[in-house]
């Protein structure tokens, strides 16, 4: 499969911002893309067609179908398809909530500089030919992509070996494998292309500069930093992220080669090979090398990205409840809301009894297993408006909408059974999971804010825990 010209790339615009629109379309056409633009999101699903449109722009807040709903539906059609999400600044975390259901990338208001759109484009549509090429398996030279990945210089080389690693750099990144891994594929496959002992990879971290991330020839990091420094310095990978340009070094002794990290046009970190035992360094292998390493360059914003959506994802990756933080904002307004219209608000913080021994006597996976299970149990229990949280390590957080003080009792007895009825087991038999209860409803004397709705609750929570197991008690 040879990769699209951008002529035949088709780009589906939905945003309610006329001038934007205008805009942004101009941009893309500069730069030979095909675009179609759309008013609000029922336009776009309307006209969405997975034949047709390779890319689709959304913005996330719009009229009559928002950018969330044109995602999800897009992707249950078109796996394929990639999508870019423009957000609001108060919207990120909506934003956050579509790289988890599987955008590409998402860009903020207001886009004073297009060329950010474009180059995200150019991305997303390199990703997609990328996992087009490793879906189809087995493939020749005259079809790995060539652009935007500077391989043409490449094309003309003997050596069977570096085409295969360089696919199967794609495939690694393709398959989301740990960049640890991509890393040491990429490392071992440029070592061998001259002949080398060694290579490192260094990342660009702000405001120290570039470190050493991971090593390759070494038996650890820290061996490896001291003779990288001994046997090259500091200088020549500095000299590389500054020129950002692939240098070589034939003067000295230890000969090396090095060339930047290059992702979004920001530099993401420098790989340098070394000591390199060839005499003269080939062209069409050097030229190999810069591909490799825009592989590398690849896996790396993956993985930023992947760790970027962690963060502002509102969500716990381990109980799929409500992060902390999350969870206090929304909270908040809640209450803010209770308070104004007069209503009950309740507040219910449980507690896993007796979790650190079961993380030392069975294990932290299944630690993280009875974890899950007892959030998965209070997710059934509770109704679907009200939030639950992972309010601490071992401590999970529920607020009850509309919820006076005798409907907190019957929830934190239902939440009690529901957790003390779970069959759970390891190798050596049934394992009894109990959890302490701590309940609070508002309005109540003293009680001015969801913070301090909660802190009552935790404290009746730590009364309970006083009293033993499977307790519930009631501020």
């Amino acid at each position: 499969m040879s990769s699209k010209p951008n002529s035949e790339i088709h780009i589906l615009l939905a945003d309610a911002d006329a001038r934007l629109r205008a805009a942004a379309r101009r941009a893309l056409e500069r730069m030979g893309f095909t675009v179609e633009p759309v008013a609000d999101g029922a336009d776009a699903l309307a006209r969405f067609s997975p034949a047709e449109f390779d890319v689709v722009i959304t913005a996330i807040l719009m009229p009559r179908r928002d950018g969330l709903e044109v995602l999800r539906e897009i992707r249950a059609i078109s796996p394929e398809t990639q999508i870019i999400l423009i957000a609001e600044p108060a919207s990120i975390g909506s934003a956050a909530l579509g790289l988890r259901d599987g955008a590409f990338a998402y860009l903020l208001r207001p886009l004073e500089d297009l060329r950010l759109l474009t180059h995200t484009v150019e991305r997303a549509v390199e990703l997609q030919q990328l996992r087009r090429l490793a879906a189809k398996g087995e493939t020749d030279h005259a079809q790995i992509p060539v652009e935007p990945l500077p391989l043409v210089a490449a094309r003309d080389t003997d050596e069977p070996a570096a085409w295969a690693a360089l696919r199967g750099l794609t495939d690694s990144i393709c398959a989301g494998k740990p960049l640890s891994a991509t890393l040491e594929a990429l490392m071992q496959s440029s070592a061998a292309l001259f002949d080398a002992s060694h290579a490192v990879v260094l990342l660009s971290h702000a405001p120290v500069g570039l470190q050493l991330y991971a090593a390759h020839g070494y038996t650890d990091t820290s061996a490896a930093a001291s003779d990288y420094v001994q046997s090259i310095g500091d200088a020549f990978a500095w000299r590389v992220a500054t020129e950002r340009k692939t240098l070589q070094d034939a003067t000295s002794t230890s000969r090396f080669i090095g060339t930047p990290l290059l992702a979004r046009d920001q530099l993401r970190g420098v790989l340098v090979v070394y000591p390199i035992r060839q005499l003269t360094m080939r062209p069409d292998h050097v030229a190999l090398f810069e591909s490799l390493a825009a592989q590398g360059a690849i896996a790396l914003e993956m993985a930023r990205l992947a760790d970027e959506n962690e963060r502002l994802s509102p969500t716990d990756p381990l109980t799929l409840t409500l992060k902390r933080a999350a969870f206090l904002e929304i909270a908040d307004r809640e209450f803010r809301r209770s308070w104004r219209f007069d209503q009950a608000l309740a507040a219910i913080v449980l507690d896993i009894d007796g979790m650190g021994e079961i993380n030392r006597k069975y294990g932290r996976p299944f630690g993280d297993d009875v974890l899950q299970r007892v959030a998965g149990a209070c997710r059934s229990t509770v109704r679907a408006f009200d939030l639950l949280a992972r309010y601490e390590e071992d401590a999970l957080a529920v607020l009850l909408i509309m919820t006076d003080h005798a409907g907190a009792r019957g929830a934190a007895e239902r939440l009690r059974v529901a957790v003390s009825s779970l069959d759970l087991a390891d190798a050596s038999g049934p394992v009894r999971v109990t959890a302490s209860f701590g309940a609070c409803a508002y309005p109540r004397e003293g009680c001015a804010s969801v913070y301090d709705l909660l802190d009552l609750a935790q404290t009746a929570q730590r009364a309970a825990r006083r009293g033993g197991p499977n307790q519930i008690e009631f501020a």
